[in-house]
């Protein structure tokens, strides 16, 4: 609300039975695709184990916790 982006949510329904069976691959893919077809200009991810989809997004800016966790470790330490 403060920068005045709209903020949109998106549930990859589909991937957490996939996760739930042990279908990584599948998993990933399906939260990949989910976010594929959204037009946001950045996609979050909201948990780690979905952070492999970024991989799967060329071109798209992709945020996840575990590359936001490991940029605020290194930034403690610089």
């Amino acid at each position: 609300a403060k920068t005045g982006e709209q903020i949109e949510m998106e549930m990859a329904e589909d991937a957490w039975p996939l996760f739930q069976a042990g279908d990584r691959d599948g998993y990933i893919t399906s939260v990949a695709k989910c976010a594929a077809n959204t037009k946001a200009d950045v996609i979050a991810l909201a948990q780690a184990s979905m952070a492999p989809a970024a991989k799967l997004l060329p071109g798209r800016k992709v945020l996840s916790s575990p590359e936001a966790g490991l940029a605020a470790a290194l930034a403690l330490l610089a």
